[in-house]
């Protein structure tokens, strides 16, 4: 499956998007310029649906943190939403999740952000 991104919603005080299938090196070249525009200069918090990325490579764990550390250094947080299980393994094998947080509501995504 290609990599896409969709924007879920741009009117709430957060930036919501999804991205769907292989984050490895030809995902992350299809869609990190639109990700990095939809999330890190956003100028808000942001929240990534992971429930369709069944595969993470370094090159997708490289994109999430350089976004989650652009959004930091402008007192903002990147939360994960419902990662697929080897996603979820990725993370927590190099230990991100001091860096980037992961929930499995929106309810609990909004609160990890600080607004709920």
């Amino acid at each position: 499956m290609e990599m896409e991104l969709s924007i879920i919603s741009e009117d709430k005080p957060f930036s919501h998007v999804k991205l769907s299938g292989r984050l490895d090196t030809a995902g992350v070249d299809f869609v990190e310029t639109s990700f990095v525009a939809a999330t890190a200069e956003g100028g808000k918090p942001a929240v990534v649906d992971m429930s369709e990325v069944d595969f993470m490579g370094s090159m997708g764990i490289r994109m999430l943190v350089a976004a989650a550390k652009k959004l930091a250094g402008q007192g903002e947080k990147l939360v994960l939403l419902n990662p697929h299980e080897f996603v979820d393994e990725t993370m927590k094998n190099a230990d991100l999740y001091m860096l980037i947080p992961v929930a499995y509501s929106e309810e609990e995504a909004v609160t990890l952000l600080g607004l709920g």
